[in-house]
This record gives structure tokens, C-alpha cells and sequence, in this order.
């Protein structure tokens, strides 16, 4: 992705948590494809943002890993967590 769209990505990213954890309600996505150790959820979703596809799990517990890297293009999380680099903790 070009340098130009990543505060678009990112923007999107954040209407992605917040229509899906409103109130700053546990969410995480993660990008289709991407390695990932996943915890427990309530819920799955799935959404294409541009041209890719993300996995949106809503009240996400345990502890969660990105076997990728820690930029917005693979993931993102909000609500009460821990994070230490790949690793999150909700």
C-alpha cells in the first residue's frame, strides 16, 4: 500500500472497532491470511477493506498473538488489554 492511504487505512481500522465495539468495547481484527494465535471471542465477522479481507472478533478473551507484523494493515484491538509487542492479553 502506498505511504499516501495509511491515515486512510488507519482511520478505517478505527470505524472498524468502534461499529463493532462501541463504547470501547473488546474488539480485535486481524487480516485474513495472517498468522495469528487466537484467543477466545463471541463473535466473528468479516469485512473487505480495501481489496482485503479482515477477520473482526467482538468480546475477545485470553491471550492473542500476531505472528505478523504489528502494523495496522494486519491488525488492530481496542478495550481493556495488555499488550507486550505481538502478544495482547484481554
Amino acid at each position: 500500500m502506498p505511504a499516501a492511504n495509511w491515515e486512510g487505512w488507519e482511520r478505517t481500522m478505527c470505524d472498524i472497532l468502534d461499529r463493532h465495539g462501541a463504547n470501547g468495547g473488546r474488539v480485535i481484527i486481524f487480516r485474513n491470511g495472517i498468522s495469528a494465535q487466537l484467543g477466545e471471542y463471541n463473535t466473528e465477522v468479516n469485512e473487505d477493506v480495501f481489496g482485503h479481507r479482515y477477520n473482526i472478533y467482538i468480546g475477545p478473551r485470553g491471550h492473542w498473538v500476531n505472528h505478523g507484523d504489528g502494523g495496522w494493515i494486519n491488525w488492530a484491538f481496542q478495550g481493556q488489554s495488555r499488550r507486550e509487542g505481538k502478544n495482547v492479553w484481554f
